[in-house]
């Protein structure tokens, strides 16, 4: 009997999760599958968002969420929020993290930056603890890995059924089932400024991996008929040091002093949250509204009486520094471009 072929799109923590449960369910169940991973990035450089960020989770211990998780999506999303996908997530993230423990991820519990809200845990090493412990899992589960190979659509046989996955270079993958793992579209300029406007064209990727994130994905499954779901308005942005070149180089310092804009002007509410309360709003403000998009944080030299307050700058590029505030206005890198 011909295996069943699965096709997972992206190399990402999603797709190999997915590789790897779907892998034993074949073996535990002896069904004949064969599943092939194809990751549009060279193997240098696989991984997604997943291989660069720092990966907290909002759980206070490997054992779950939080009591009030569910209420407090609800709450924030003024009710929008669909109840039933959140009580799943809320349900299934403690024998989520106890899976991925028994298949090499540690995780331990630290402070959130600087913040004094819920606890946070992370897997030690962050989301590239994922990406490496995974593969040799599947590997050993004859898990089937293609770099270089970019997904363009999804094919059909007469019946409606998935029968393959088209990729960018003219050829097909033969597929019975395809499972799509390959992101958003924060990689996609054209797709940023249709979904939030002219000015997000230009977002800065908050990861090296986010550039593979180009959509392509949701159009394929769009393109078969798949319906819309979510806010396709909201995303997940942090205020980051356009200087860095590196993954993730926050700056949540902010509360902590002043924020203005690059004529001098405070345009926000410094205090009005704990930092991960206020960064989405924060950072969609200056990329949407500052002229520029550029913004200052200001902070006198008590940030640096504060215990580990590196955590919360990631950095690499050191703060402009002087005397005083007059001096600090006319430094060169401070001036109005």
């Amino acid at each position: 009997m011909s295996p069943c072929e699965v096709v997972i799109v992206g190399h990402g923590a999603a797709g190999l999760c997915a590789a790897v449960s779907a892998a034993q369910a074949a073996l535990e169940r002896g069904f004949n599958a064969h599943i092939t991973v194809i990751e549009r990035a060279p193997e240098a450089e696989h991984g997604g968002n997943s291989c660069s960020t720092p990966s907290y989770l909002r759980m206070p211990s490997v054992a779950g969420t939080a009591p009030g998780f569910v209420a407090d999506v609800l709450r924030e999303s003024a009710g929008r929020a669909d109840a039933a996908y959140f009580q799943r997530l809320a349900s299934d993230a403690g024998p989520t993290m106890a899976w991925l423990q028994d298949h090499g991820v540690a995780f331990h519990t630290l402070v959130y930056y600087l913040a004094a809200g819920p606890a946070r845990i992370q897997p030690v090493g962050g989301g590239a603890a994922i990406v490496e412990a995974l593969p040799a899992h599947a590997k050993r589960l004859r898990v089937v890995f293609q770099y270089g190979r970019a997904a363009h659509a999804l094919q059909l046989n007469g019946s409606g059924a998935i029968s393959g996955v088209g990729l960018d270079d003219g050829s097909v993958i033969k597929a019975d089932r395809a499972i799509l793992a390959s992101g958003g579209f924060a990689g996609n300029a054209d797709m940023l400024a249709e979904h939030f406007g002219p000015a997000a064209r230009h977002m800065q990727p908050i990861s090296p991996g986010t550039r593979a994130n180009t959509g392509a994905g949701i159009q394929m499954a769009l393109s078969i008929g798949a319906q819309r779901a979510g806010d396709w308005t909201g995303m997940h942005a942090e205020p980051i040091d356009p200087r860095s070149n590196g993954p993730a180089p926050v700056v949540l310092v902010y509360p902590y002093g002043i924020v203005v804009d690059q004529d001098g002007q405070r345009f926000f509410d410094e205090g009005a949250g704990l930092v991960h309360e206020t960064w989405e709003a924060f950072a969609r403000h200056i990329q949407m509204a500052l002229p520029g998009q550029r913004a200052y944080a200001i902070l006198d030299s008590s940030l640096l009486d504060i215990p580990d307050h590196g955590r919360a700058i990631r950095s690499e590029v050191g703060p402009i520094r002087a005397d005083s505030i007059t001096e600090l206005a006319a430094l060169p890198t401070c001036k109005p471009p």
